[in-house]
């Protein structure tokens, strides 16, 4: 669900991260994932992680880190729409 979700003194990865939240909304693209940190944001692809061989268990979040999970594009309305 969204909302905020605070990482404690215990390390958390970016699985346990979804865990907490109660996963991932239906809508939610694997392919675009921000990842806030310092200042700067990261661009995680999920499946390219997983081609590469890492699992989002190896993904450590940092205190003050921030994901952002966007929705995947709607062509509801777009194919064969006349204006």
């Amino acid at each position: 669900a969204p909302g905020d979700y605070y990482i404690d003194a215990v390390p958390m990865s970016l699985a346990e991260a979804l865990g907490r939240a109660g996963g991932l909304l239906e809508a939610a693209d694997l392919n675009r994932i921000e990842l806030q940190r310092q200042g700067k944001t990261l661009h995680l692809n999920l499946h390219e992680l997983y081609k590469l061989g890492l699992r989002p268990e190896g993904i450590r979040l940092r205190n003050g880190d921030v994901l952002n999970f966007q929705t995947q594009p709607s062509l509801a309305g777009s194919i064969g729409a006349k204006p």
